[in-house]
């Protein structure tokens, strides 16, 4: 595999930035907000909640967590690629903002977490994408289609990330 270089990622600060696409979702989740989160960062449970994701691995880890960086190997209906991340800022409990590269696109995925009460969490995720090369043409083409998919896709991460941590919660495994 080879490494990549997160340092030149375009971001959403940089004034040259395309957003291709842009998905949100929230979703209230019956845990608390610590808990949550702790399952957001199990590299072990990753694969049970984000759809299509085969593999997941930790590269490096800071001490201050912001600049760790993650790898992911996704694989939808036989079209597999990789992705790399990097942590740019991140508040236990309550924010991570992850910038991604592969080769298909660069992104960015918000992650933010508010505890309504002790045991009910507003999970919300905003995910932006900038499309490299000829994906960024058959995204243009297919643009109704793709951005359908990529809400469901969301929506069923949050489906599987709620379910996850709720019966955690409630069988007293926390």
């Amino acid at each position: 595999m080879r490494d990549i270089n997160l340092k030149g990622l375009v971001t959403p600060l940089n004034p040259n930035y395309i957003l291709d696409m842009e998905t949100s979702k929230t979703t209230l989740i019956e845990a608390p907000a610590s808990l949550v989160f702790k399952i957001l960062f199990d590299v072990d449970l990753a694969t049970t909640w984000v759809p299509n994701l085969t593999y997941y691995e930790v590269i490096s880890k800071t001490e201050h967590v912001v600049g760790s960086t993650y790898r992911s190997r996704f694989d939808f209906n036989g079209l597999k690629y990789e992705q790399v991340s990097e942590i740019k800022e991140y508040v236990k409990n309550q924010r991570v903002e992850w910038l991604a590269t592969s080769k298909f696109c660069d992104g960015k995925v918000d992650y933010f977490l508010t505890e309504i009460s002790d045991s009910r969490t507003e999970f919300k995720q905003i995910s932006q994408c900038q499309y490299k090369g000829l994906t960024k043409f058959w995204i243009w083409l297919a643009k109704s289609k793709t951005k359908k998919a990529s809400e469901d896709y969301m929506r069923e991460a949050h489906e599987n990330l709620k379910t996850l941590v709720e019966v955690e919660y409630t069988s007293g495994i926390a």
